[in-house]
This record gives structure tokens, sequence and C-alpha cells, in this order.
């Protein structure tokens, strides 16, 4: 029966006064709202500085963060000494490379329990339980390319693709596995094959076979072994061997259907499964069906030894194992789960019986979904180092809102539900290059900031500063005048009709990692914890580092095991001591101070978020390729510089990749000898070049002291016309105006006059001084990375899109970082004598090298030579004819 008006007009109001206790009790105690609404449980030292800025209008938190993706633990992983499980892997183990190498562990989580998990079944029969965040290297089988484009995706991620229609995708799979060599036997692999082609009889001495084989033919019987058990000497032996084993089994019993199909049949299910594990080990593709065991193969990757056998294959190269498609994905009860992470160049490693590849600033998005939620009028701005960075945060909300995040798998759908929606919207959340946005019905609104601080003047509202640390003056004092306003001003006409609840103030809310002292953060910093200190409520610091979420891990004052472990804690140490204080303990590096050559500032504000470039594409595009070979104490370094002229400001340069010298596969990253930078010296110039004839679009300044690796070294082997491999010719290349190559200019008339050697010690003053006068002029542009293994692109449609780096565009960025902080720490000096110097700041003890800051100024020269700007700085002098009119002691200047 329905409801009568004063019915339905009771039962809404009901509804309002309870809705109206939990926002007033929310208001009050805001963890238990998250807890109650959101379905989101606390850490309690978040849960402490999410209370203590509740109300705090200057907020500042300095916080160590880390985060995993796991496999369940009783996921078998492969390793150098066998299989063992996920739970048994530890930091300092071995296991094995996506190239079939070994890799070390390096961090090791804790044990994830109540995680979202999947079971995901792969076309070979294996099948593996994965949390929802776990991260696979993957390509859409149905993509029709020349090349296989892999992509990283979460698990929650492809079960969602296929529940689109997606129906196939396809995970990286293993080269072969290098177990260590077996030994103690003379000619092993031939030893091994014939224990292979014996190996499933119950008589397996070769005598008897030939007899059995004899008999065979005149109506004899061989008896097969019912349970053979593959030894673990061979199963963990050398490619070699194993293969060499593998082939004898194949000579024996296995069976070409056709077309490169081949089977084996055997009596012993498991003896299938350890055959199976064996295939994939050395890189075999394989189906288990039962007590049978199928691949594809071709001549030239065969397995069998015998030619009768081996010439009924096809002649078409088959592929191994270059990739395992994905079969199913479906929900699971979840199960414990654990993540790693491996010191590999592309972070993978191999799990499961079948050697399958797999990869390895929240607490705020929920503080501020309470705050809009709970608080009308709340209006809160996001401001970052890049418009990018400011979506990024504006999605992780989005995410949350819509149960999206695999760590909040509890989380309710009521934010979502609260937003403003309209019928080109379903969402509420607005993707605008202009500025992403959503509200709510209490007129609570949130909108991310571009960097263009001029366009973002004369708005009201608190601000939330994400990696404040690096975020300029200009940039922080512009915005910081939106919340100059008084939250608690009303304007009303007539007599009082309402009474306000307690207006919430308007927050300047400061979040980052430590950074450099020269950054306005770190005065923040400071003078937010004095004024705490003095007891000032109006200032609230969250210093959250490493030491506290390693002793202080609760829940409810329960402790709970870290996410973070002692292990990793000591390897960042190992690995970068000077990171590890900045990111882990929150200890404020110093930079040069006054005496700096290029001002962070000018830095940052030059730095853009774009991917690396390795090649001139089209051609068109011109370059300065600056090089500094090796030294005794710094290492060699290759800086690409794109030229590109601008009608309004003329010549400026862009950094697009920064190449070490260094040999990558090595454990300590060694430095490449004179031959082998000579190699990536000549590729760098082709690709650079493109199709442009006589080097037109390159020009090369190379340091011409480092100890004579330069003359009479790399410059010298770059006079001769060379050939590359496949047989291309390219003209040689030498400096038009070095008085010490007159001769050789003589005796190389065709060598293209594209090289400039510049000599460090008459030089260095006039390369760093070109450095100190351009880069405030913003003619020096670099790129930004944040050290993530992505980064956010424009999509061209109005919004961002994550964009997976490459190992390779991983080292270029990483290097651009590099080559950045050094030239924040290279300052100028006088000396007593009155002579102008350039060295590193003498106060830092981390930062040892100048080599990428030496190619940078290298850059800065060049571009200073394109502007023909007066590098000296010397006055030019005008004649006087006559004595002027007017005589001041004013000096205008």
């Amino acid at each position: 029966m329905p409801l009568t008006e004063k019915e339905f007009s009771e039962k809404k109001m009901r509804a309002y006064e309870a809705f109206g206790k939990v926002i007033n009790e929310g208001r009050k105690n805001p963890i238990w709202f998250v807890e109650y609404m959101y379905g989101i449980k606390l850490i309690d030292y978040q849960a402490y500085g999410f209370m203590k800025s509740w109300w705090t209008p200057f907020v500042l938190w300095l916080c160590s963060r880390r985060a995993g993706k796991a496999l369940a633990l009783d996921t078998p992983i492969p390793t150098p000494s066998g299989f063992k499980k996920m739970e048994d892997i530890h930091v300092g183990d071995y296991v094995f490379g996506q190239n079939g190498k070994p890799t070390k562990v390096t961090f090791e989580s804790e044990i994830f329990h109540n995680h979202k998990c999947y079971k995901v079944k792969f076309d070979d029969g294996d099948t593996v339980i994965a949390d929802a965040e776990h991260l696979w290297e993957v390509t859409d089988c149905n993509r029709r390319s020349e090349f296989n484009i892999f992509t990283v995706k979460t698990t929650e991620e492809l079960y969602n693709d296929m529940q689109r229609g997606i129906v196939k995708q396809k995970v990286k799979n293993n080269l072969a596995v290098e177990y260590p060599t077996l030994k103690g036997e003379k000619n092993i692999p031939a030893r091994l094959y014939e224990k292979g082609r014996d190996f499933l009889w119950v008589d397996n001495s070769l005598e008897v076979l030939r007899t059995a084989r004899n008999g065979a033919r005149k109506g004899g019987h061989r008896k097969e072994r019912d349970n053979p058990v593959i030894p673990e000497e061979i199963m963990f032996s050398s490619i070699r061997q194993r293969k060499a084993f593998v082939m004898g089994l194949f000579d024996s019993k296995g069976i070409h259907e056709g077309m490169g199909i081949v089977h084996l049949v055997a009596k012993s299910e498991a003896f299938i499964a350890q055959l199976s594990e064996l295939l994939s080990s050395i890189g075999y593709k394989n189906l288990v069906t039962g007590k049978k065991v199928t691949l594809k193969i071709s001549r030239g990757n065969s397995l069998f030894k015998l030619k009768s056998k081996r010439e009924q294959l096809p002649y078409n190269q088959c592929k191994k194992t270059d990739y395992c498609g994905i079969d199913s994905i479906t929900p699971c009860e979840s199960v414990p789960c654990k993540c790693i992470q491996v010191d590999a160049e592309d972070h993978l490693y191999l799990f499961g019986r079948k050697y399958h590849v797999t990869h390895n600033t929240t607490t705020a998005s929920v503080f501020l979904q309470t705050k809009m939620l709970l608080i009308p009028d709340y209006k809160v701005y996001i401001s970052a180092n890049s418009a990018a960075q400011s979506i990024e945060i504006f999605k992780m909300i989005e995410d949350i809102a819509l149960q999206r995040v695999p760590s909040f798998a509890s989380a309710t759908d009521i934010f979502a539900y609260e937003l403003e929606k309209n019928a080109n919207n379903k969402t509420g959340f607005v993707h605008d290059m202009m500025g992403h946005r959503f509200r709510l019905p209490n007129n609570s609104q949130l909108v991310t900031l571009s960097t263009n601080v001029k366009a973002e003047r004369g708005k009201g509202g608190s601000i939330f500063f994400d990696e404040t640390a690096w975020q300029t003056q200009e940039q922080m004092a512009a915005l910081e005048h939106f919340a100059d306003m008084d939250s608690s001003f009303k304007t009303e006409v007539g007599a009082r009709k309402y009474f306000y609840p307690k207006a919430m103030p308007l927050q300047l809310f400061y979040a980052s990692s430590a950074g450099d002292a020269e950054f306005p953060f770190y005065d923040k910093y400071r003078t937010f914890s004095k004024n705490m200190f003095m007891g000032d409520s109006n200032y609230f610091v969250f210093d959250l580092n490493v030491n506290t979420i390693l002793n202080h891990s609760t829940i409810d004052g329960k402790p709970i095991k870290a996410h973070i472990s002692q292990e990793a804690v000591d390897k960042a140490i190992e690995d970068d001591p000077e990171a590890a204080d900045r990111e882990l303990f929150n200890k404020f590096r110093k930079g040069g101070g006054r005496n700096t050559v290029v001002k962070p500032e000018v830095i940052f504000r030059n730095s853009e978020t774009r991917i690396p470039i390795f090649r001139n594409e089209d051609g068109k595009r011109k370059y300065i390729l600056c090089y500094d070979p090796a030294r005794n104490y710094d290492g060699s370094i290759l800086g690409i510089f794109e030229l590109i002229e601008d009608k309004k400001i003329g010549f400026y340069l862009k950094l697009v990749n920064v190449i070490p010298m260094i040999d990558h596969q090595s454990k300590n990253k060694t430095p490449l000898n004179m031959k082998e930078q000579l190699k990536v010296l000549r590729k760098a110039m082709i690709d650079y070049n493109g199709d442009a004839e006589d080097w037109g679009n390159i020009e090369l300044y190379i340091d011409a002291g480092a100890g004579g690796q330069a003359q009479g070294g790399i410059a010298d082997q770059l006079f001769d016309d060379w050939e590359d491999e496949a047989g291309n010719v390219y003209k040689g290349v030498i400096d038009g105006t070095h008085p010490q190559y007159e001769t050789a200019r003589k005796s190389h008339p065709n060598a293209i006059k594209i090289v400039h050697l510049i000599n460090p010690q008459s030089h260095k003053k006039i390369i760093y001084d070109a450095l100190e006068k351009l880069a405030p002029q913003d003619v020096i542009k670099f790129m930004l990375w944040d050290k993530k293994e992505y980064i956010m692109l424009p999509d061209g449609n109005n919004d961002f899109y994550r964009y997976t780096l490459s190992y390779e565009e991983m080292v270029a960025l990483g290097n651009c970082e590099i080559m950045k902080t050094q030239a924040m720490y290279m300052c100028r000096y006088i000396t007593g004598q009155g002579n102008v110097v350039y060295e590193l700041d003498r106060n830092c003890k981390t930062i040892k090298h100048d080599d990428h800051a030496y190619v940078l100024a290298l850059a800065a020269y060049a571009l200073a030579v394109k502007r023909r700007t007066i590098l000296t700085g010397r006055k030019k002098t005008t004649q006087q004819t006559t004595v002027p009119t007017c005589v001041t002691t004013i000096d205008f200047d």
C-alpha cells in the first residue's frame, strides 16, 4: 500500500535526522566516519595525523611511503636451488629474471590478509592466485601489429578487460633458465642424452635396449616404467644438460603428429608434470592433458636428435616461448599474499611451475574526501609540480570512490553516490585539461590546478600542495592567497534566522617527502614545527619517517607487521645513502646556497613531463650531442639536446636523453672501455642525425681534456669513414678549427666539420658562465620524473593517461634527474686571488661527481654560440668623440 503524503514526509524526515546525526558525529570523529561509512581502516599513526589535521589551518605532512603487489604465499617460485614457496623467499635470496638469469630479491613485503584475490589460468594449463593489485606485463592477442607492445596492468584491470570482451591477453614468458652446470662426469650432455633415451624403460641399459629394439621389430616387447621420477640434479642442471636429457626422451617416445606438433605420452601423470616443468625451464611452451604433454617445434628448435624424426619437422622457425596466453581470470576466496621486488633491470621475475613472468598518497585522498562530504562549501584546490601530478591525485580519489583500489576492497560507494552527476557525466568526475573537478550537493568541490601561476590567481579555498618539497616560492606564494578569506564570514539581510555550526577554517595543507633545504618547503617545515612546539594550535606537523613505520605500526593498539622491512631499508641505504636519508628518514639535503650556478627554482620551473627521445624520427629535428669522455674520477656521459628556434625567444634547448657510458648488465655498473664508448657514440650520431646528408642534423661537442681521452682518443677515431653492421657507410667527422687538428684536416679532407673540441682548462669558466646566464632566461628545458614506472601524459581528448615507461626511458629520465641535482650543487667561488672557480658545493658530502653537470654546461656553451651571447660578460666600450653634456656618479647598471 503506497504511503500517504504525511507518512512519506515523516519517513523522509526521519531519514534526514539520521543522516544529520551521522554527519554531526563524523565532524566530531572523522576516523569513525571513515571506517563506518567508507569501510576503510587506518593504521594508528595515519589516524593520529588525520585527526590532528582535521581543524588545523596550517598542516604539513612529511611522509615516507612504500607499497607492494602480491602473490599467494604458496605460489612456487623457481630459484637457482630449486622451487620455493613465495612465503619462503626473503631479501638476499635469488630468483630468476625474465632473461633466465638469477636476480637478487631486494624487498619483501608484509603478509597481506583479506586482499581481493583472483585465480589466473594460462593457456598452458598453469594457474596462480594473485591479489588484485599484482602487476603483469601483457599485450593484447588481438592486436594486429608487427610488434608486440607490452604494457603493465593489475590483475583487476585484466579481469575488467575480460569482462568488457577483451577475451585474450598474453603475458611475457621466460627465456631458458640458467641453473648451475652439473659436474662430475665426462661428456655429460652425451651421457644425459643416453639417460633420457633409456629413462622410461624398465631395463634401461644400452645393450638390453638395443636387443629390445631389434626384438620389437621381430615381435618383441619393451616394458615401460610405471612411476619414473626425474632426479633433481637433472631438473636443476645447465640448459644444455637439460635439453640433452629431453632430446633423449623425445627420440625414445616422442611422436610427431604433423605440422610441427609433437607429443609424448607416459604412464605417470607426475612424470608428465615434471617433464612439462623441464620443457618450460628450457624455453619451450607446452600443454599438459593428463598423461600427455604437447608442444610445437620446427627444425630450427627441434627436440629430436635422430635425423629420421628431425626431418619430418617443418622448416619454419617456430618461436619457443615469447608469451603465454591468459585463458581466464576469476575472483576467488582471499588467501594470504606477499610481494617481492628484484634487482633485475626490468623488475620482472619468474613464478609458477611453467616459469611465467610477473612485475614487481592515499591517506590524503581519503582525508580530502571526508572533509568535502562532511563540511559544506568546502572548496579545495590541488597543486603539484605539474598538472599531470595534480590530476594523478584526483584520479586516486576517483578510483577510491568508484571502488577501483584493491587495497580498499572493503570501501563503500557512499562518496560516489553523493557526487553531482548529469546526463553527460554518469560518475560526477569531470575530466578537463583546464582543471579536473567534481562537486557535491553541499557545494563542496575539488579542482586541480596547473603550474601556470598567472592563470590561477583570484581564486579562493583550501590548498593541498602535493610533493611540496620541489615547489618554487613563486608558485607557493601565488596560491597561498587562496586561503586568505575568513570561512566564518557570512552576509545576511534582516534578522538572523539560522545559527550556523562552527566553520571549518580554510587550510594550507603541504604534503611531501623531504627535499632540498633551499626550497620553501623546508622553511615551512621549520616554521610550522616551531609554532607547534610553542603551543600554537593553528599549526600541525606530521613527521612520519621509516622508523615510525618499522617500530610503531598498530591498528587499534594491536601491533601489525610493517609494510616495509628492515632489510629493504638497509638495502636502500647501501644503494643510495643520500636518497635514503631524504625519502626514508625525512632528512633535508642542503644545496649550494647563494653560490649556486643554477638556482633550484630555475631548474624546476623549466622541467616538464615528457618521454625521452631516442632517434630523429622525422629527420627534421636538430640536435646537439655533448660528450664528456671518461676520467679517472667521473664517468663518461653523453647528453642529447634538441635545438629549437623560436621566433620570439630565439634558439633554446630541450634535454631529450642522457646516456651513461656504463655496462648495465654488470652488477656494479662498470664503465665501458673506449672501444665500446665509440660504438655508443656512433650509434647516437646515426640515430639523431636521421637521413640528413653530411651529418646535417647534428653537432658534436666533446670535452678535449679527460686525460687525453678525447684528443688522441675518441675524437681521432671519428676522422675516418666507417661502416655499420648493416653495411651502411658513414662519413668521418672532425673539428674544423682546432689548431692541433690542422694536419688531420689536410689528411682527411672529406671529414665533415661538425665536431667542437672544448678545452676544460681554458673554457671551464666560460661554459659555466654560459649556463649561469642562460638558464634563468628559461631557454634550457629539462624532463621531469618522480621515479615511478609511469608518467601521466595528455591523451589528446581533454584528459591524461598513464604511460608505462620502458627500462631505457627510465634510465634516461633518471640520468636527467642526476644532471639537475648536480647542477643545483655546482657553485661559483671566488678565490683569495680574485679568480672565479666552479666546483661542487664544498659543504655537500653526498654529491661527489660533476660529470652530468659538466655536460649540461657544454650544452649551454653550444647554445650561447648559437645565440651569439657575450660569454665573458665584458661590456662593449663606445668611443666618445665629444665630451658628454651630462656627467653623473649614478650607476644605472
